[in-house]
């Protein structure tokens, strides 16, 4: 991922590439998404919740067969107002997602971490 954190309303690239058997991918789909994470109190216990944010994620690709899939890049731009990854309670963490579909195999499920940067100016 170039930068290595994304800041929301500019451009980024995204290069990927398989060894072994990537060939046998049927369908490739990578995306954006995001989730907060919060502590709720009740009386005397704490529970840690963790759910999708409201945002939309952001498909970065979707490929079938008949693209390259072994090995590729896609530029992609993350919307302005995509909130930033924050720490604390309530966190908000985003997430790069790849799945693989694979016939007869093992599908490849990855996630990565991703930083998101506040829009300039703000």
């Amino acid at each position: 991922l170039s930068p290595g954190a994304i800041r929301a309303g500019e451009t980024a690239q995204l290069e990927w590439a398989f060894s072994g058997f990537g060939s046998r991918i049927r369908r490739l789909r990578i995306w954006l998404e995001a989730t907060e994470t919060r502590t709720r109190t009740d009386g005397s216990s704490a529970r840690i919740e963790t759910r999708p944010l409201d945002t939309p994620s952001i498909e970065l690709l979707e490929r079938r067969r008949e693209q390259p899939l072994e090995h590729g890049a896609v530029s992609f731009t993350v919307p302005e107002d995509s909130p930033p990854s924050r720490k604390g309670d309530p966190s908000v963490e985003w997430r790069l997602k790849l799945h693989g579909d694979i016939a007869y195999w093992p599908d490849v499920n990855e996630e990565y971490p991703v930083r998101l940067l506040p829009e300039r100016g703000r």
